[in-house]
């Protein structure tokens, strides 16, 4: 099985806020961001084309999907990026800096108010990867960094580590796996 991992292309806004899951808009590159993810699809031609619903993950996949002339894209609601609730459109700044610290020693268990967990983002995309596990389909997925840290640590076969820096915007995380490689272990 094989895996195109893509974080969208960069949104238009200013450096420091808390987005996760507002819809942004993209930056004028986008189709030459683009192009350049696809140039590293060639071989993906029988792929199923998977997006989170953010616009910005979604205008990605559905210009792949032209370009590699492939069925409509497939809408994932568990590949949203964790719901920030109500830091979502502040600057990380202006957030409570005590709530930070809270979040930081306990990156799993923290809930900013009125969002989600990380525990719970990692639950959706474990749910994913179980599903994916089971059909064995070659896919191109475009979704953001939280997703993906979760994703790129399932394809690597190593523990889950939120901590790490999320890959880069309209970055491409090419993965084979295995046919021994089922689901991940569970915390």
């Amino acid at each position: 099985m094989q895996l195109a991992l893509i974080r969208h292309t960069r949104p238009a806004i200013a450096g420091g806020l808390c987005y996760g899951r507002l819809d942004v808009p993209l930056a004028d590159d986008r189709e030459e961001a683009a192009r350049a993810i696809l140039a590293q699809l060639t071989e993906m031609q029988d792929a199923i084309i998977i997006s989170s619903p953010a616009l910005r993950c979604q205008w990605l996949a559905n210009w792949l999907a032209g370009q590699m002339h492939s069925p409509p894209i497939m809408i994932d609601p568990r590949l949203q990026e964790l719901d920030f609730g109500d830091w979502e459109g502040s600057r990380w700044d202006d957030i409570d800096r005590t709530a930070l610290d809270r979040w930081a020693a306990s990156p799993d268990d923290f809930t900013p108010p009125n969002g989600e967990s990380m525990r719970a983002l990692r639950h959706r995309i474990d749910q994913i990867w179980a599903e994916w596990m089971c059909d064995r389909h070659n896919r191109i997925v475009v979704t953001h960094g939280g997703p993906l840290r979760i994703l790129c640590a399932h394809a690597a076969a190593r523990a889950v580590d939120l901590t790490v820096f999320s890959p880069s915007f309209g970055s491409v995380m090419r993965a084979d796996i295995p046919p021994d490689v089922r689901t991940p272990e569970s915390d």
